[in-house]
């Protein structure tokens, strides 16, 4: 039985737009317009009335989650999720994590800007460069939030709302762990450039794909889920040394950085990926 079928027990109502109920056991909050309006503990209540479903668990940064809904008026929520069903299923990972983080940081955003205060934010550059289809999304909510909520709303805030689309993919709506994985890739970027000398790449669309490789391979890293099976040996290169030492450049920083060392498997894999950064047409071998 789907849950949408099912029934829940009015145990308080929020506000007019919210209402904690038990269903099976287990207690959720309601979300939606007029859903909590007379409500009262003891009625019953259609789930499939609900726009939206929330668990009552702590959220990302240790918020209880009804107080957290009590603070943000629901048009913001209702933005959020048309954003995100404009983007649809470009954007796997639907989650009550970010429904909230979107909503939390537009709540914020909307008040800075009424009070006339702008944001530049640190990673305005790396963002763009390491996390374009974020960066998509970002600008798309950031243009629905000016359609819905508040039209003088800075350019800037489509940075911060990417890095959150970054943090549910990634890094588990860890904030922390995004900025620290942006870090790593634009260090990486410029170890390599370093180490190929002058055929370092200038092909964005080259710089993007090898960007795509790290990011997994640093999320691997955190996880401590490297690969360990080697299935493959690198092919020959004609600017050999160069590719060594991008490959030395990048171990040295993951040493620093992370105090991790990279399997054998992982460092074919990075080898392979730098030799393609540096031979383009360099038809892939695995």
């Amino acid at each position: 039985m789907g849950m949408e079928n099912k029934t829940g027990t009015v145990l308080r109502s929020m506000n007019n737009n919210a209402v904690l109920v038990t269903v099976d056991g287990q207690r959720m909050i309601l979300m939606g317009r007029g859903i909590g309006f007379r409500r009262r503990l003891g009625d019953d209540i259609a789930l499939s009335q609900a726009e939206e479903i929330f668990s009552t668990r702590l959220d990302a940064s240790g918020r209880n989650v009804a107080a957290f809904l009590d603070e943000i008026p629901i048009e913001i929520f209702e933005c959020c999720r048309e954003a995100l069903t404009r983007i649809g299923p470009a954007f796997n990972h639907p989650s009550q994590g970010i429904l909230l983080a979107l909503a939390d940081h537009l709540s914020q955003a909307i008040a800075r800007t009424h009070e006339g205060i702008v944001i530049t934010y640190p990673t305005s550059w790396e963002v763009p460069h390491f996390y374009p289809q974020e960066t998509h999304w970002g600008q798309l909510t950031l243009h629905v939030a000016r359609e819905k909520l508040c039209p003088e709303l800075p350019d800037e805030e489509a940075i911060a709302l990417a890095m959150h689309f970054v943090n549910a993919q990634f890094t588990g709506d860890n904030l922390a762990r995004t900025l620290k994985l942006t870090s790593l890739l634009k260090e990486s970027v410029e170890a390599v450039k370093t180490g190929l000398g002058p055929d370092a790449p200038e092909d964005p669309l080259s710089v993007a794909r090898f960007v795509t490789h790290l990011r997994y391979l640093f999320v691997r890293i955190m996880d401590d889920t490297q690969i360990t099976s080697r299935v493959m040996t690198p092919p020959s290169s004609q600017n050999a040394d160069g590719v060594d030492r991008a490959v030395a450049n990048i171990q040295k920083l993951l040493e620093r950085e992370q105090a991790t060392k990279l399997t054998p498997a992982e460092v074919d894999y990075l080898r392979l990926h730098i030799l393609r950064l540096s031979e383009p047409r360099m038809k892939p071998s695995v």
